[in-house]
């Protein structure tokens, strides 16, 4: 499935590409193809009812089978998969009630809806929650001695954790490893409602944050340097209505691509169900590291090659300057790691040659200071356009609608950095972390987010950064000692939203403002949703 919704993305951007920036209705003679419905009630329901479903489907494809491919690319499958049963319904629905069919501003709906959903239940949010609430008690054990070495430390976080000193806590943390019983039983269930709550709360405040900062960005991005925002393309042609839509379902193109892909996912399913059938092994890797053996050859180390039809597809619409970056400084990283061996640079006395996650981090780290460097006008102009004390610059003295649901939209962006903040202080002091960690971490959290919103929205390149987080960036900096045995336990029960960012929600909103400008859907409206649509997620 996932080359399957590849394929068409790449049709879709294809298309496209020539005019992402245009918004459809900056085109003559389509505004009567432009349908005024957006977001509506029964959009809406729809996609509450679909969340569940999405919601679970994500977690037995990601936590019972783990294989990981639901949120781990930019463009979601199972949305996607969604949108495209609801396209071929609603053509339908066309053909026999016009009037009931939906519009693509409630189509994109449903489909932001099912984004968010995603979001929540991917593996790199909610799921890798429940690795940490109850771990540290359920693997104890004499040997290993926790409770002399760190549970010390624990008891600032003790709220947040699921513990054998808590009412029921042994018995509920035995059921929920061991499963065979009955989950939702009070017993079982009583223990875990108090640590959840908050971790709701702290988790419904981060996005919340995240939501406001791309609130105060989107119209520098979209309207003023009009990114290309690839992913949004594929929902955008699917939906599109008129001969737009036709030329995108009746594209040969498209459909050449979605059949090769289709095969090769259909044969390579089957014979993971049924071995005797053949198996196409040229779209998985092959690793040359075995046929390295001897020094400073095998310093090469894994080296997979692979020729997956998504991701060359993908690679056709990434600038050449990036594309041709791919592949170069991979190379390059394989030649160093040669040299050093040739040098005697990874010696054991060298430890962490060659130093690809500092690399990394220090990348990243200087992308989102430039990001943030270069949106100062737009912090200016969107603290102005306030107008706290009065009337905004270059303002009537009674603004129009538009300016003045602006102005509403700037406030509670602004109010709300300053709520949020005001709760991680809080926050942050009851669980026992230094004011100055503290600071960094989270905003090094949020500045990652920034940096890796910008590169979502300009390339809609994935964005794995495994060992750029704002804990390894800490020890790596202050060294444990610096930090405080107290703040390193902490900043390690915290670890599990920012371990990886595969499907972090800051990209996935400004891509959400996006479509709602190029789908004729109300923003105030669309913030809404989204704020709706994180709370039924986090439940679901």
């Amino acid at each position: 499935m996932r080359m399957l919704s590849f394929a068409m993305f790449s049709s879709a951007t294809l298309k496209r590409s020539r005019s992402a920036s245009v918004p459809l209705t900056d085109v003559p003679g389509t505004e009567a193809l432009v349908p005024q419905r957006g977001i509506t009630f029964r959009a809406a329901l729809l996609g509450f009812l679909l969340m569940p479903v999405n919601a679970f489907w994500i977690t037995v494809v990601e936590v019972r089978w783990y294989t990981l491919d639901g949120t781990c690319l930019p463009l979601f499958i199972t949305p996607i998969f969604f949108l495209f049963c609801l396209c071929l319904a609603n053509a339908a629905l066309r053909r026999w009630r016009a009037g009931w069919a939906f519009s693509q501003g409630e189509l994109l709906t449903v489909y932001v809806m099912l984004v968010i959903s995603c979001v929540l239940a991917g593996h790199d949010l909610v799921q890798n929650l429940f690795g940490i609430i109850a771990h540290a008690d359920r693997f104890n054990t004499p040997e290993r001695r926790y409770e002399a070495t760190f549970f010390q430390y624990l008891k600032p976080t003790s709220f947040l954790l699921v513990q054998d000193a808590d009412p029921g806590g042994k018995d509920a943390i035995k059921a929920f490893y061991q499963g065979g019983v009955a989950w939702y039983k009070p017993q079982y269930l009583y223990p875990f409602l108090g640590p959840l709550a908050w971790w709701t709360t702290f988790l419904g405040v981060l996005i919340g944050m995240c939501l406001c900062i791309s609130i105060l960005i989107r119209r520098a991005w979209t309207e003023h340097e009009k990114l290309a925002f690839p992913i949004v393309q594929l929902p955008l042609a699917m939906t599109n209505p008129g001969e737009k839509a036709a030329a995108f379902w009746r594209s040969k193109v498209m459909w050449m691509g979605f059949s090769v892909a289709g095969v090769i996912d259909f044969i390579n399913g089957m014979h993971y169900l049924y071995p005797s059938w053949p198996y196409l092994s040229m779209v998985k890797l092959y690793d040359l590291g075995p046929y390295m053996t001897q020094r400073p050859w095998n310093a090469i180390g894994w080296t997979p090659i692979s020729m997956y039809p998504f991701a060359i597809g993908l690679a056709y619409f990434l600038p050449l300057d990036l594309a041709f970056s791919c592949w170069f400084f991979y190379v390059a990283r394989k030649v160093f790691q040669i040299i050093g061996a040739v040098q005697g640079w990874d010696s054991p006395a060298n430890v962490g040659f060659p130093f690809f996650e500092q690399q990394s981090s220090g990348a990243w780290i200087a992308l989102g200071c430039v990001v943030v460097w270069g949106l100062r006008s737009q912090f200016r102009t969107a603290w102005a356009r306030c107008a706290w004390f009065g009337r905004g610059p270059n303002r009537s003295a009674e603004p129009a609608d538009a300016d003045l649901a602006e102005r509403r939209q700037y406030r509670m962006a602004f109010m709300g950095l300053v709520a949020g903040t005001a709760f991680l202080a809080w926050f942050s002091w009851k669980t026992g972390l230094s004011w100055w960690v503290a600071l960094i971490f989270f905003g090094l959290f949020f500045l990652l987010a920034v940096a890796m919103t910008r590169v979502r929205a300009e390339l809609g390149a994935p964005h794995e950064i495994y060992f750029v987080n704002p804990r390894t960036v800490l020890v790596t900096l202050f060294g444990v000692q610096s930090i405080g045995a107290q703040s390193l336990t902490t900043t390690s029960v915290l670890y599990w939203y920012n371990r990886c960012y595969r499907c972090h929600p800051m990209p996935n909103h400004i891509e959400a403002f996006k479509l709602a400008e190029n789908g004729r859907m109300q923003l105030g409206k669309l913030i809404a949703l989204i704020a709706f649509a994180t709370v039924a997620a986090t439940v679901f």
